[in-house]
């Protein structure tokens, strides 16, 4: 109390006003034979009826009444089946003291009196006419400690003989005995012939319903501050999606394994050449433009077998695919054009056949 007093004294406070057998080992009683200083029990309860919480006052009545018949009977159920006079929890904690017993070294003093030395931890009086120990755990439990269970193997004897008679089979049976009958539905009650109790008035409360309550503050746990630390220069934080180990990843570009296409040299290769690429060239003249070419410079009559060589532009290096398709169409335009104004002037020559480059 006096190292408490120096590191909190509100709480040093807050303990003082309390008696000492409500929060302190030292200070239990045996007959309760019960070391917890907090049983949860209520939270036990409430976390198994969370789902009728919720519902009406009769349903809620219904589901527990169901939940404690169900379980009451799976208990007296099972402890039928126990290998050894005392049930497979309180068995494993003996089997866990077994192996502590290992480091305990008893002294025979007389009359079931022993001394026992536990390695690194001191010296212990235990007496097992008493059912004692002077750690006091077997004294609040029940259940042997590593120290009786070293005095109990060395008079080889049964070490569940001398746990307490409130673990045993028959107190267990004794404890889920009563049996919650069973209830009908509502439809088969008998009738009372008196006018039916109308549910109160409810109103819907603001916001989301609880499922969990609220806590005290010495309930919640704040975390520990975590320490500075020195970064390297190229630390990077971890992701807040937890990694996907033991799956190989492959990108769908490339097809290799390792990377996805995020994170692709290909596809970064082409955006930098996409990047790079020159501006695309000016669009090509409108094919009207273009048709009224040969009548404004159409030459004599006498000439005019040379006209659809001199008219045609000549084509231009590199373009693509659309202007040169735009370029053909007005070429063939303007021949058809010069063909026609020489049959009306009843003039017709062979005309030279003009080779139309494509693309």
């Amino acid at each position: 109390m006096d190292n408490l007093k120096r590191e909190d004294a509100d709480a040093w406070g807050w303990l003082i006003e309390r008696p000492a057998k409500n929060w302190s080992r030292s200070h239990f009683a045996t007959h309760y034979k019960c070391d917890l200083v907090l049983n949860n029990l209520c939270e036990s309860f409430n976390a198994a009826i969370i789902d009728a919480r919720d519902k009406p006052i009769l349903t809620c009545l219904e589901r527990i009444r169901i939940y404690i018949m169900i379980r009451m009977a799976n208990r007296r159920a099972s402890c039928q089946h126990w290998r050894y006079t005392v049930g497979p929890r309180i068995f494993n904690i003996i089997e866990k003291n077994k192996l502590a017993s290992s480091q305990c070294i008893p002294r025979l003093a007389g009359e079931k009196k022993y001394q026992v030395s536990q390695l690194y931890w001191g010296e212990f009086a235990v007496n097992l006419r008493a059912n004692t120990c002077s750690c006091r755990r077997w004294d609040l439990c029940g259940i042997p400690c590593p120290h009786a269970i070293s005095a109990i193997f060395h008079r080889n004897e049964d070490i569940k003989d001398y746990v307490d008679k409130l673990y045993k089979k028959d107190a267990y049976l004794k404890t889920y005995r009563p049996i919650i009958g069973p209830v009908p539905s509502i439809d088969q009650w008998p009738r009372s012939g008196l006018p039916a109790i109308k549910p109160p008035n409810f109103r819907i409360q603001p916001g989301r319903p609880r499922k969990v309550r609220t806590k005290e503050p010495g309930e919640v746990e704040i975390p520990a501050p975590v320490p500075p630390h020195p970064k390297p220069p190229n630390w990077k934080p971890q992701p807040a999606r937890l990694r996907r180990i033991f799956i190989k990843i492959r990108c769908t570009r490339c097809g290799q394994q390792g990377h996805n296409k995020r994170g692709c040299e290909r596809v970064q290769q082409m955006q930098a050449e996409e990047g790079q690429a020159p501006a695309p060239q000016a669009q090509a003249p409108t094919p009207q433009a273009q048709t009224h070419t040969p009548q404004a410079q159409a030459p004599a009559p006498q000439a005019q077998n040379h006209a659809p060589q001199a008219q045609a532009p000549a084509p231009q290096a590199q373009d693509p695919a659309p202007q040169a398709q735009a370029q053909s169409q007005a070429q063939a335009q303007a021949q058809t054009e010069a063909f026609l104004q020489i049959s009306k002037q009843g003039q017709w020559q062979q005309p030279r056949v003009v080779e139309v480059e494509g693309e």
